[in-house]
């Protein structure tokens, strides 16, 4: 199906090449309820189905959620604490690295900064451009929050040994984690199929107004999109 961009394109070159179909279809592209318009070569009317893979995508996410609940509740003191401790050493893994770059980064502007301060303008005009150079590494300079950089320091130079956690908290706040993703992707997922029903029907009266047979189309759509699967 043409773009409205190419309707006008094509009627401005051939009045006669361009249809009403093609206008009302190609301006339908511009509304909502073909967000996700995807063609298939050689259908130009197709698909005239409302994607749907954002519930695809709040499903699966469902689906984890629900499982990982179902892990958690089954988990022993033994499991759980080694779980701190994982959780603990891969958040240690994280500071460091962001530590470390840092730290090369801070360097390389402290390197510059002592360069330009110790350079000798030679004229008046080039004092003012001294200033500018500094003023532009004090704004780009590598920012961190100071309590931060404490806290990775402390953690790089001494491997400090993880806060104590008590498993009942730590099972405790997972679990809340674990079942707010379920409200969430249950209310995403329930959204998103009410959107996408009002898209289709806006699509279906579009198409039943200008005497398409949407079911017809949709029948292929939904081949063609199995087709693609399997793939």
């Amino acid at each position: 199906m043409m773009t409205i961009e190419e309707f006008f394109k094509i009627i401005n070159d051939n009045p006669d090449g361009v249809t009403f179909t093609d206008y009302i279809l190609g301006s339908a592209r511009s509304m909502g309820a073909m967000v996700d318009w995807k063609d298939h070569p050689g259908t130009p009317h197709l698909p005239w189905i409302v994607s749907q893979r954002n519930q695809e995508l709040y499903a699966d996410k469902l689906e984890k959620a629900k499982a990982e609940l179902e892990q958690l509740q089954t988990l022993d003191d033994d499991e759980i604490s080694q779980l701190i401790d994982k959780e603990f050493q891969e958040k240690v893994k994280t500071w460091n690295a962001h530590l470390l770059n840092y730290t090369r980064v801070k360097e390389g502007y402290t390197r510059i900064i002592s360069q330009v301060e110790s350079w000798e303008p030679p004229t008046d005009d080039h004092t003012v451009f001294k200033e500018f150079m500094l003023q532009q590494l004090d704004e780009h300079f590598p920012k961190i929050d100071p309590d931060l950089e404490k806290e990775v320091s402390s953690v790089y130079i001494t491997k400090i040994k993880p806060r104590e956690e008590s498993i009942l908290t730590w099972k405790k706040e997972r679990i809340k984690e674990a079942k707010d993703d379920i409200q969430q992707y249950s209310t995403l997922l329930k959204e998103d199929k009410t959107a996408c029903d009002e898209r289709q029907a806006w699509l279906d009266a579009l198409l039943t107004s200008i005497g398409i047979d949407n079911r017809e189309h949709r029948e292929l759509g939904e081949e063609l999109s199995g087709e693609e699967e399997i793939q």
